[in-house]
């Protein structure tokens, strides 16, 4: 039976998964900030993770996926992100899925160079080409992620102008998420994006990688641990 919860430990399931990574990143993100987010759990089978119209479910083979789409319905949730292959139905379709890739690094002795003003965010907002959500609305999650150090937001610059950025997207003190990653099409080829992605990588690093990206994640050591699904979903359950 699902429940609500402040979700204020480190439960079992949620270490070495890139779900639960996400997941525990935003509970300490949010340990000052109630209202950000819900957190549910299914017993010792999974932690849900409701950000907005988002459900994400870090979750082991005990699951039980009807009562989550349940909750997500009853929610109003449109998307669901799990590792669950076989959800789709006449209620929920499956919408994106990739691989989830790990590395392990070694932390680097190097200075994080971040965006310094508004206008190089919004230059690294526009090279991230982000059609879903307004620049306002990124600027203040990305800010208030980053101050709370559940986060991090490296570029790089070429006659002072952003070239290539990545993120570390959520983070714990031995885990990590890397994504929003992009390189001006013009400085592709000269290895920004890869030297960003190997200075914010320490310990193990995680990432939910599209087809197309699995190619520049090999070359930088990631492996494959795992398969990530994303469905869209009506409340009609």
């Amino acid at each position: 039976m699902l429940k609500l919860t402040h979700l204020t430990g480190e439960p079992a399931l949620c270490r070495n998964d890139p779900l639960g990574v996400m997941t525990l990143s935003y509970a300490a993100l949010c340990r000052a900030d109630e209202g950000y987010c819900r957190f549910y759990e299914q017993e010792d089978a999974a932690v849900l993770l409701q950000n907005g119209s988002a459900l994400v479910a870090c979750a082991n083979q005990n699951a039980d996926y009807d009562e989550i789409k349940q909750l997500a319905a009853f929610l109003g949730c449109r998307t669901l992100l799990c590792e669950n292959a076989a959800l789709a139905d006449q209620n929920t379709a499956l919408t994106r899925s990739g691989l989830m890739m790990r590395g392990l690094f070694e932390p680097m002795d190097v200075t994080i160079q971040t965006p310094l003003t508004t206008a190089e965010y919004r230059a690294v907002y526009e090279l991230l080409e982000l059609k879903n959500v307004a620049f306002d609305a990124w600027f203040a999650d990305v800010n208030l992620r980053i101050r709370r150090g559940t986060a991090e937001l490296a570029v790089a610059k070429i006659n002072g102008a952003i070239a290539a950025t990545a993120s570390v997207l959520h983070r714990t003190p031995t885990s990590r998420v890397i994504g929003a990653v992009a390189t001006q099409k013009e400085q592709r080829g000269r290895g920004l994006a890869s030297a960003l992605v190997r200075q914010l990588g320490a310990q193990t690093t995680y990432v939910l990688c599209l087809r197309e990206m699995e190619g520049f994640y090999r070359r930088l050591g990631f492996s494959d641990c795992g398969r990530w699904f994303e469905y869209e979903i009506t409340k009609e359950q």
